[in-house]
């Protein structure tokens, strides 16, 4: 079983990966002239409709010293603030024409450079986070905002292949965005059927990228798949005859996939119209049920290591276990408690509420997942409450970390054994888009 790896980890070890071409010599934007501030106060008084616009000046702010600091690797360590700060500059600006002018700016420059494969690929990456968060119209009366549909078409282009992994990971976190919010039920501007197609098909192909590419390694390629799970979810196009919705089951169902996709699959799955899938919903009850199973087992697993690990004694597998000797044994005096519970409880609970949401429970779309293809809601019910049976375990904020094993562990297995008669055996693996070289 692959083991998921946080996100961070992942962008931090890429950029540990990029330093590798330090001593390449890339290309930088040329750098403003001026005072900083001054620019800085004259373009804050534009977009605040105190001062008319000046191309000249917004030029030298926007793509001089923004887009000029993207390619310059020494000011790495500011991009996040920076970003954050030039989100809330545009969607607070209360001149249009001016906000207008910047984006067109920022999305001239940044596509610029994440194309060209003279900039470093953590500039190429940088810059399009900064153009994935680009409006061509900002959140108006609690509307969502409109995300820049020349961006959209850039970013499908750039998930080729034949880009380095820095360019292709930008584009799925900045895709997932566009997808979410051209697939909201209050979008201004959603996603046509066209784009959603297009979208969910150069996402499978990295999704059905189960090896890692020459170019870069598990941890990444998994991180990269997972996302691309979200993505496909988002976008809630099953595919034609069901073949994206497809993918995705045969993944939710694999034990050599990691939990974490696998959850990610079945909340993909959730928001999907499965109708002409082929997938019985009496079999995808199961399978999401032998996953909560899964899930839960190995968060058992984690637990008896770590009590291992404090010291715990008698943590192989024996009957009913307890607060006695057993599998989270030791003798009935040890008075341990353990610190990581709440980190334990919130892995599984957010693992089970993806569950749920394929089960069609919390905020899950109507109609969707396994109730486009139910008779009846009989067929989740029953599996509903047997993942909610386990929730409950995890809401018991009284138990210690080895009360909470053993309780975990008895009702994953007592969920695993209902279930086992209706899987449906993992097909065989999908032929995969050839690797770069």
């Amino acid at each position: 079983m692959k083991r998921s790896i946080p996100v961070l980890v992942v962008l931090c070890m890429l950029l540990t990966t990029s330093m590798v071409h330090a001593q390449k010599r890339y290309k930088k934007l040329p750098g403003v002239k001026g005072n900083i501030r001054s620019l800085n106060g004259n373009v804050k008084r534009m977009l605040s409709g105190k001062a008319d616009a000046d191309e000249q000046i917004l030029t030298d702010y926007f793509r001089n010293y923004i887009c000029f600091s993207l390619t310059d690797l020494s000011q790495g360590s500011e991009f996040g603030a920076r970003r954050v700060a030039l989100k809330k500059s545009l969607s607070s600006a209360k001149s249009e024409a001016v906000r207008k002018k910047a984006v067109e700016i920022l999305s001239s420059t940044t596509l610029t450079i994440a194309r060209s494969s003279s900039y470093h690929p953590m500039a190429r990456f940088n810059a399009l986070l900064i153009a994935g968060d680009l409006n061509k119209v900002e959140s108006v009366n609690g509307k969502p905002p409109v995300p820049l549909k020349s961006v959209f078409d850039r970013m499908i282009v750039y998930l080729s292949p034949k880009a380095p992994d820095e360019v292709r990971m930008a584009c799925l976190i900045g895709l997932m965005r566009h997808a979410e919010l051209g697939t909201h039920p209050d979008s201004p501007s959603p996603l046509s059927p066209a784009d959603r197609t297009k979208l969910a098909g150069a996402v499978l192909k990295i999704f059905q990228q189960t090896t890692p590419t020459k170019k870069n390694t598990e941890d990444v390629n998994n991180w990269m798949r997972r996302r691309a799970a979200d993505v496909l979810g988002r976008a809630g196009d099953a595919g034609p005859n069901g073949v994206v919705a497809k993918a995705l089951y045969n993944a939710m169902l694999s034990e050599e996939e990691s939990t974490g996709l696998r959850c990610a699959c079945a909340e993909a799955l959730g928001r999907m119209d499965l109708s002409k899938a082929s997938i019985s919903a009496k079999k995808l009850g199961a399978a999401l049920g032998q996953l909560a199973a899964n899930c839960s087992q190995e968060e058992v697993a984690m637990i008896v290591e770590k009590l291992s690990q404090s010291g715990g004694r008698g943590v192989e597998f024996r009957g009913g276990g307890g607060y006695g000797r057993g599998e989270f044994g030791g003798d009935e005096e040890d008075e341990f408690q353990d610190p990581t519970t709440l980190p334990a409880r919130r892995r599984l609970f957010r693992k089970l509420n993806q569950v749920l949401f394929a089960l069609g429970e919390g905020n899950a779309p109507a109609g969707k997942g396994i109730m486009s293809i139910a008779e009846g809601p009989a067929v989740a019910e029953s599996m509903v409450e047997d993942v909610n049976a386990l929730v409950e375990h995890l809401q018991d904020v009284d138990s210690d970390l080895r009360g909470l094993g053993v309780a975990i562990r008895e009702e994953a297995q007592s969920l695993a054994d209902s279930v086992s008669g209706d899987l449906d055996a993992p097909a065989a693996p999908a032929a995969e888009p050839a690797a770069a070289g």
